[in-house]
């Protein structure tokens, strides 16, 4: 019983260093993955829609997801008219809502403007492929 084996405490384990998860594709290096390939499909530009979505910039010619920022259209100022109807004080609440605005999609790599989705659900191409 004096041969016993007796695992080391949590202190005394000598330190194991574990190799650092790679994600994407394992057969490429790390610096010939491009940020097109964590996009597997692209949406086509005219069926851009309220939220950011993966694209083709025709501009750059990158896959990226696109930067969308919200602006007051049509649909807003008919809202705001309609509260302004209503309540006669609240017509200022539709231009604090970006539910209520039109939005742009900026391509994400090169920040080109390629399209407009509009609130009625019109999209107004800026750039085409």
């Amino acid at each position: 019983m004096a041969n016993a084996h007796i695992a080391p405490s949590p202190m005394q384990q000598p330190h194991q260093e574990y190799p650092e998860k790679v994600y994407g594709h394992p057969q490429m290096p790390p610096q010939q993955r491009s940020a097109s390939s964590q996009f597997r499909q692209a949406v086509a530009i005219p069926n851009l829609g309220m939220s950011p979505a993966p694209v083709d910039c025709p501009a750059c010619g990158q896959r990226s997801m696109t930067n969308v920022s919200y602006h007051t259209g049509n649909t807003t100022h008919v809202w705001a008219g309609v509260a302004c109807c209503l309540t006669g004080l609240l017509c200022f609440v539709p231009y604090l809502m970006n539910s209520l605005k039109d939005v742009q999609h900026r391509c994400g790599s090169c920040g080109v403007l390629l399209a407009t989705w509009h609130k009625s659900g019109v999209v107004e191409v800026h750039m085409h492929g």
